[in-house]
């Protein structure tokens, strides 16, 4: 390296240290091979295994999860590079929000939707009483308007006995009113 230059590894040119990538593992902070060298490598290698960028970062995963020295390196310099470049970090920060808004709301919709569902079953386990008890008013007055109808129409039909479909026609109304009754969140 002379003075603000540095020679290529793979084409031997000499070049500007802009024309090399960081690497902190070197000991002058930057790469061996130039950028252009280090593009031609990497074509070169896509073209004759495609999955290879894939594996390499499945493995990164791998090593991400189960080794805390590793996460905690790469957390280290991603806060390093978030405060070395604020605005391109924020800039990045809203573009990937931007690209993942729909994803996003989906998943929250659906938790909150778990939520209010495993909060309405806890309730319901919680208050089994008070919904027998308001299912067996709701029957009882269900019984009377039955009865007062047969005796106003003097229908054939038994009073106080209320018949199968009649029951089934009421269902939804009862359903409908079992979910006004229950609290929500």
């Amino acid at each position: 390296m002379n003075g603000g230059y540095k020679r290529c590894a793979r084409c031997g040119a000499e070049k500007p240290l802009g024309e090399f990538y960081s690497d902190p593992t070197h000991t002058d902070g930057l790469q061996s091979r130039c950028k252009a060298c280090r593009l031609e490598t990497n074509k070169a290698r896509y073209q004759q295994d495609p999955n290879y960028r894939l594996r390499v970062l499945l493995a990164q995963k791998k090593a991400y999860r189960s080794d805390p020295d590793f996460r905690r390196r790469v957390i280290e310099a991603s806060v390093a590079w978030r405060r070395e470049h604020p605005e391109r970090a924020r800039e990045a920060a809203r573009k990937s929000q931007r690209k993942h808004q729909k994803k996003r709301t989906a998943r929250q919709r659906e938790r909150r939707h778990e939520t209010a569902n495993a909060y309405d079953a806890r309730w319901r386990i919680d208050n089994r009483r008070t919904i027998q008890a308001r299912a067996r008013k709701y029957i009882q007055e269900l019984r009377s308007w039955y009865t007062r109808r047969c005796l106003i129409a003097r229908s054939h039909l038994v009073p106080g006995v209320l018949p199968l479909g009649l029951i089934e026609a009421h269902a939804a109304n009862l359903k409908l009113k079992r979910q006004c009754l229950s609290p929500k969140i």
